[in-house]
């Protein structure tokens, strides 16, 4: 994965802050559309705002952004909405 960036201070700056995180497990065994609305879900239960990089459009599959965002708003979590399309930053 650190390969995205290149050599110097942003790699050493990305593998400190790598350092510092938990890795979880979710162990979802089955279909992969459904283990990517299960780890969003994860997310939102786990979170007070949910920061989401999104174009406003509906899920390619399940489990996509729009998915997410939904079961969010339904938990009544904060969501700010970054759409790099419209160049704009909501929040609710």
């Amino acid at each position: 994965m650190s390969g995205i960036f290149e050599a110097g201070d942003d790699l050493a700056e990305y593998r400190r802050l790598l350092a510092q995180c938990d890795i979880i497990q979710l162990g979802w065994k089955g279909d992969p559309e459904r283990a990517f609305l299960n780890a969003g879900k994860f997310v939102v239960e786990n979170c007070e705002t949910l920061f989401a990089i999104w174009d406003g459009e509906k899920a390619e599959g399940l489990g996509g952004t729009a998915d997410v965002v939904h079961y969010a708003a339904k938990h009544a979590r904060r969501i700010v909405r970054i759409d790099p399309i419209a160049k704009t930053i909501q929040r609710r």
